[in-house]
């Protein structure tokens, strides 16, 4: 094929040496960005898998069929997802950057090869491109895969919850990289989107109060060491179910971002990893309750009043267990440096919490809805006044004290709450 050239990167990168890493991480963008095109072999799990697993020839010819005078071609739909959707490559964190970034790629799946750029999506049953019949479908599943210029009618928290989703259903060996493997997809989409100054720590600043509204619909755990803050969904370990509310962008919101102060991570660029976001918003205190009203699930009422709590997602937990977390006597003064050296998050059962609980209101859903009322679960640890750590989302069914949201302002006062 006349290429001089081909980046391999076990073969470019010195395995297990951490500053060669931090040399070469920093021009990973680069390398699959300008490449002719990326050659991927779909079903390994490492450099000794094998490609074309499941391959049989004679099924990669359509079935021609005549109904009433028409002819028919018959293929699987479930070439695609077998192939590409839901192949081990794609498992991998790694992979997710490499993917989207290069122009073009050569794909060695479990039955066929594909070709795939961001015009195209191509394979040896349909060497000029799946048919429109399929197009429609297929297209949908693989055009996140690659960076292409917002249309006319998309919306950019839309398109980024989409690989947000995607890149938290991925693994990696060290949890501490996740940041680091995502950072092309930021780059790339920050430059189609005209949003690159405006990152922080998983989430776009022009989306911010919303975008703080995602929540976990799958056994997930943040990690004991600090990655990213509470507030972000790049806080948890990956492998998890990450759903974010696309639709509420310009919807009426209580919350008023009053500061966000960003942490930058030490290395090659310096992309932001965490910080403290501040907002202004209605604060109620609530109590934990194992049994609450949606389907017998726990939820979070206001003390003494069984008829607030509603539809509860925990941040952390498993099938046996719910937890919570939050860092261990954080030196807000110079919190920056602290990250670095010192950070200790804690995880501890929700049933031994000692500290305090609230619900923070950030939107009314309508009272078509029989929980309306969105938010966020905060925790405040018994020592650290003031300071506050997310631990789930929540929709609840009422507010206390008042009868709907045009009262708020009258009979409650708005809190400062500081988030790390």
């Amino acid at each position: 094929m006349s290429f001089k050239y081909i980046w391999i990167d076990s073969l470019c990168i010195i395995q297990d040496s951490l500053a060669d890493w931090t040399q070469e991480a920093k021009d990973m963008k680069r390398v699959y960005e300008y490449a002719i095109f990326n050659l991927c072999s779909a079903t390994a799990s490492d450099s000794s898998g094998t490609s074309f697993v499941a391959r049989r020839a004679d099924l990669l010819k359509p079935q021609r069929l005549r109904i009433h005078g028409e002819v028919f071609q018959l293929v699987c739909d479930d070439l695609l997802q077998d192939d590409i959707t839901y192949c081990t490559l794609r498992s991998r964190a790694w992979v997710y950057q490499e993917w989207y970034l290069s122009k073009r790629s050569l794909i060695l799946g479990s039955h066929q090869l594909w070709w795939h750029c961001k015009e195209q999506l191509a394979c040896e049953i349909w060497p000029l491109g799946t048919p429109k019949a399929n197009r429609g479908m297929w297209w949908r599943e693989v055009q996140m895969l690659k960076e292409s210029a917002p249309s006319g009618d998309s919306n950019s928290m839309d398109a980024w919850s989409q690989r947000v989703e995607a890149y938290m259903r991925t693994k990696l060996t060290r949890e501490t990289d996740r940041m680091v493997a995502f950072s092309g997809i930021v780059q790339s989409f920050g430059q189609s989107w005209q949003l690159t100054q405006d990152y922080l720590a998983g989430l776009w600043r022009c989306h911010l109060p919303a975008a703080l509204l995602w929540k976990v619909t799958s056994s997930a755990q943040r990690s004991t060491t600090y990655t990213a803050a509470s507030w972000s969904w790049a806080s948890l370990a990956g492998d998890c179910l990450v759903d974010t509310d696309k639709d509420i962008l310009h919807e009426p919101c209580f919350i008023t971002v009053e500061q966000i102060i960003p942490l930058r991570v030490p290395g090659p660029e310096g992309f932001p990893m965490g910080g403290v976001v501040t907002l202004s918003g209605y604060l109620f205190e609530v109590v934990y309750r194992s049994v609450g009203l949606f389907m017998g699930r726990g939820d979070f009422m206001v003390p003494g009043d069984q008829t607030t709590g509603g539809e509860l997602y925990l941040d952390e937990g498993s099938e046996n267990e719910q937890f919570v977390s939050y860092l261990e006597a954080p030196d807000l003064d110079d919190l920056g440096r602290w990250l670095e050296g010192k950070a200790v998050r804690l995880s501890i059962p929700l049933k031994d919490s000692k500290g305090r609980f609230y619900f923070l209101l950030f939107l009314d859903r309508g009272d078509k809805y029989r929980f309306r009322f969105r938010g966020l679960t905060l925790y405040q640890p018994i020592d650290q006044s003031g300071s506050f750590y997310r631990v789930g989302y929540m929709n609840w069914g009422k507010l206390p004290g008042v009868l709907n949201t045009d009262e708020l302002a009258v009979n409650c006062v708005k809190s400062m709450v500081r988030i790390l």
